[in-house]
């Protein structure tokens, strides 16, 4: 009976084995997203998508993310291949599972046709490679705050007919803006992001495709800057965390 005894027993450890491991199987969730970013310099500056992947750290789900970045293209030209881009070849070669897409900053408003029908040829490439497309939709320029509308229609135009997701930075960018004026989101040029502007990004970013904000942001972030090819540091102010932590849970809770 002692051997009946230790089988039993046995039999029922591994049963419950099982079953604690099916349990803690079916609770965590995939803690890793791997993630490419196809755009210019609204992405290369001061390095959104590593600060994309280092505000990650601080959620749920740890976002791996790369680049197919060169200044001033259109997604035509990421389609194209235009200079140098691998942009086609990293989406079919690559298992990404998440694919954002960023069309120059004034083609929305320029060459709407143009961003639509290469648009959807990317969004379909993107799907059969079993990744999910998503849409960065970017800022007005400084001087002309009022094409944020036409900007951001024809991303959800897009988004709509496409089945993709939109991040939604530009609008983000307007409710910090109303909220503080005196914080700068732009560059000297009234066109590119300050380092304060890009956190913001990149905490949308992170928020919308974890779900989660970390409660609180570091101050410091180690990038890699493409334009100065070299390691950098950035510092933030707490203020300045604080500034763009509360742009970025605005923006969650207006929509």
């Amino acid at each position: 009976s002692n051997i009946y005894m230790k089988r039993y027993i046995k039999t029922w450890s591994f049963i419950i084995l099982l079953l604690v491991l099916q349990s803690v199987g079916a609770q965590t969730p995939a803690d890793t997203l791997r993630v490419l970013f196809a755009g210019n310099s609204y992405t290369y500056y001061s390095d959104l998508p590593g600060l994309v992947s280092q505000i990650s750290e601080g959620t749920k789900i740890k976002l791996i993310t790369e680049g197919s970045l060169t200044g001033g293209v259109s997604l035509k030209d990421h389609w194209n291949g235009a200079r140098g881009l691998r942009t086609r070849s990293m989406i079919e070669n690559e298992s990404y599972d998440i694919v954002i897409l960023q069309e120059q900053s004034l083609g929305t408003i320029r060459n709407a046709d143009a961003f639509h029908q290469y648009a959807e040829k990317l969004c379909d490439l993107i799907k059969q490679s079993g990744a999910t497309p998503y849409f960065y939709v970017t800022w007005s320029r400084e001087s002309r705050p009022a094409d944020q509308r036409i900007i951001s229609e024809a991303y959800r135009k897009a988004a709509a007919t496409n089945n993709a997701e939109l991040v939604l930075v530009g609008e983000a960018w307007k409710i910090a803006r109303d909220d503080n004026p005196s914080m700068k989101l732009y560059s000297s040029d009234g066109s590119h992001p300050t380092k304060v502007g890009t956190l913001l990004a990149a905490c949308v970013f992170a928020q919308k495709i974890t779900g989660q904000l970390p409660k609180k942001l570091n101050n410091q972030f180690k990038i890699f800057s493409i334009r100065e090819d070299r390691k950098q540091t950035l510092t933030f102010s707490d203020e300045e965390i604080e500034f763009v932590h509360k742009a970025a849970r605005q923006l969650t809770s207006d929509q």
